[in-house]
């Protein structure tokens, strides 16, 4: 018997429209695709929203980052940045 080789698009294709059928628990759906369920109905908010787009692989994105610099120290250095473009280059 050969191995299925399927692409993760068409995987998270097949799971979405399995989940829409309704012909398996919710539970036993993402455990057969090795997904936990946090995932499977995050998955199933974005395909709601989005549509077929929200099955296209996205990359991960911080949506925060605890060293950047603030909006207000940013305001304060942008106009050396123009005046002085030189400094913090080697």
């Amino acid at each position: 018997m050969a191995w299925e080789v399927t692409s993760r698009m068409n995987q998270v294709s097949r799971f979405v429209h399995e989940w829409e059928a309704g012909l398996e628990s919710r539970t036993a759906l993402c455990k057969r695709y090795g997904i936990v369920p946090k995932t499977g109905y995050a998955l199933m908010k974005r395909y709601s929203l989005l549509g077929e787009a929200a099955l296209v692989p996205r990359p991960p994105i911080a949506r925060s980052h605890p060293n950047r610099t603030s909006d207000e120290v940013r305001e304060l250095i942008i106009p050396f940045k123009h005046t002085h473009p030189s400094w913090g280059n080697a």
